[in-house]
């Protein structure tokens, strides 16, 4: 039978401090999550933005006075904040996850 090697492999999941010196937790939280959501706006609103133009939406003529700066800039920062939490949850179950065969794990021990 094949065993698994999910988090073995894995630096930041198998807790060894010795693995990936010189990082701690915080910086590859922020290597990990930050980083990839801030491409993800980026990403996000260069295909809306080609799609809608920001003044014809009603709440950007409002709220922000037909400004298209402030539009991107406000829907970026949206966007970034979206993509973060999401991002932020896989990286959190990415480093709480517990390989088969070990206590808490998957089916085979149940």
């Amino acid at each position: 039978m094949l065993e698994s090697k999910v988090s073995t492999d894995i630096p930041l999941a198998s807790g060894s401090p010795a693995s990936d010196p010189g990082r701690n937790l915080f910086v590859r939280c922020l290597m990990q999550v930050v980083w990839p959501a801030f491409v993800g706006a980026a990403m996000t609103v260069g295909l809306l933005f080609s799609v809608i133009d920001p003044i014809q939406i009603e709440w950007v003529s409002v709220h922000l006075a037909d400004n298209r700066a402030a539009a991107y800039t406000l829907a970026f920062l949206v966007f970034w904040v979206m993509f973060s939490i999401t991002c932020c949850l896989t990286w959190y179950l990415a480093i709480t996850e517990t390989p088969r065969g070990r206590p808490g794990g998957g089916p085979a021990n149940r």
